[in-house]
């Protein structure tokens, strides 16, 4: 299909920023686009970006201005972070990081979050995790053919380079890839936001326990048969430039569904008669961009709970921003049946909402549900004063709670604080049979919390568990 050009308002850049592909110079960091013929070609001032054409350089200036200054003063700053010679050990990469991470993010200096990703996803040698600015000599990585998201700086680290980027890390580097390139490729000629909002077509008629299903695959052929047609035809849309486009489809369309497919399952923890019940309040507390951009896809809680007749969700968090949306966001086969689909938000901290729980408050205020989706227990966020008390909050309020986390060094951590907590778990920690399907790169552990290596677990909501409460004395 041809799709008419972006129009000249809207930049492509709006729609999508930082990724790994741009970063690490395999996607223009203006229209987004890999050149068909020739190579991109880098910011010769901070040479962290690249562009196809000096056009794309020229248009990107003014937003690539201020951030090509605090990029330079990165290169400095890693210049001298280490002597050439020595290999960081895990733990020193990753407290170097959090020092460029606030470099670049800086305030004062222009800097935004999104920004981070520059640090985030920085090229690096996968052997000694040097940058290309702690050589004696700038130069290029090699990077592996396979997923070409890992790097290595010479033949001292190319001789072991393998040992270190195992199989299981390139696959699922490839997959993010091939993600990456279709959700470019897709948000350019859709002209839309990033996420990928898959529904299934049709609301189940009878009730199939979530329990019951061994994961995605399994969940498709009972609910949606024509799944795999349906990413065939998707990835044939956009395969050129693609390593394996139907991975990348397959990948952002799982991706999508984590959030529904997770809340299902815990409800089935949380509540026996899931079954049967008419009516559900859900609060995501802390609600972030993947869930806000994820709330279509709650449609899939309707349409597997054929007795589900009202379902609410209250989006709450400082980025619960939206416009205001439809009374009733059900699908029409679901409204012509009398059902309804709702979602609020409301912006700032759960324990100081309007929503928060009140036993004086309207009945609607108070969840029958409360998720967290990847709270970091004891890491950035959770460990300030805001957060704990919204822990508290939700702990004290004996409301049935789904709690996930993208590591397991994170899922250990939440246990023992919430042992320590004496929290009531109605479900222990465990792996996430619909965690997210594409690896999370860089997200350094631990190695011997974590599986497989300090490279490959780290997944949007790979452990969930159900807590509800706290025990008395």
């Amino acid at each position: 299909m041809n799709f008419p050009p972006l129009p000249a308002e809207l930049q492509p850049k709006s729609l999508i920023s930082g990724t790994f592909l741009q970063v690490s110079g395999q996607a223009c960091e203006s229209c987004l686009r890999k050149p068909t013929t020739g190579t991109l070609h880098r910011c010769a001032a901070c040479r962290r970006v690249s562009y196809c054409n000096r056009g794309c350089q020229i248009q990107d200036w003014f937003e690539h201005k201020s951030l090509c200054l605090r990029l330079r003063l990165l290169n400095a700053t890693e210049t001298v972070e280490l002597i050439p010679g020595n290999v960081l050990s895990l733990e020193e990469y990753e407290e170097q990081k959090k020092t460029r991470i606030a470099l670049l993010t800086e305030v004062g200096l222009g800097g935004t979050p999104e920004d981070a990703a520059y640090a985030e996803h920085e090229v690096k040698c996968e052997v000694c995790l040097r940058t290309p600015f702690q050589k004696l000599l700038f130069q290029k990585f090699s990077d592996c053919k396979h997923c070409g998201l890992a790097w290595w700086c010479s033949p001292e680290c190319k001789a072991v380079f393998r040992t270190v980027h195992t199989r299981q890390q390139c696959d699922a580097l490839r997959e993010v890839h091939c993600a990456e390139r279709f959700n470019i490729d897709y948000t350019l000629n859709r002209r839309t936001i990033r996420a990928i909002n898959f529904v299934t077509p049709n609301p189940r008629t009878t009730y199939i326990p979530f329990s019951s299903l061994k994961g995605w695959d399994d969940y498709f052929e009972k609910h949606f048969p024509e799944y795999d047609s349906w990413t065939v035809n998707g990835a044939a849309e956009f395969a050129a430039g693609n390593p394996d486009s139907k991975v990348g489809v397959t990948a952002l369309t799982k991706g999508a569904m984590v959030f529904p497919l997770t809340i299902a399952s815990a409800l089935e923890i949380a509540f026996p008669d899931i079954a049967t019940r008419t009516s559900l309040v859900i609060h995501v507390v802390g609600a972030a961009r993947r869930e806000l951009l994820s709330q279509a896809t709650l449609e899939n809680i309707l349409h597997a709970y054929p007795m589900l007749q009202e379902l609410r969700f209250y989006f709450i968090g400082p980025e619960a921003k939206s416009d205001p949306l439809p009374d009733n966001l059900a699908c029409s086969k679901c409204i012509a049946n009398g059902r309804v689909r709702q979602v609020l938000y409301a912006t700032g901290e759960y324990h100081e909402c309007q929503w928060a729980l009140s036993a004086s408050g309207p009945k609607i205020n108070k969840p029958d549900f409360i998720v967290a989706f990847n709270s970091g227990m004891l890491e950035s966020e959770a460990s300030t004063a805001s957060w704990g008390q919204t822990v508290k909050h939700i702990l004290d309020s004996g409301v049935p709670t789904l709690f996930t986390a993208t590591t397991r060094t994170n899922a250990l951590m939440e246990v023992g604080a919430f042992r320590a907590g004496r929290v009531r778990f109605l479900s222990k920690m465990q792996k996430n049979k619909f965690h997210g399907p594409v690896h999370i790169p860089n997200a350094y552990q631990a190695e011997e919390l974590m599986e497989g290596g300090p490279h490959t677990t780290a997944y949007n909501s790979h452990y969930m568990c159900v807590v509800k409460g706290r025990y008395e004395g």
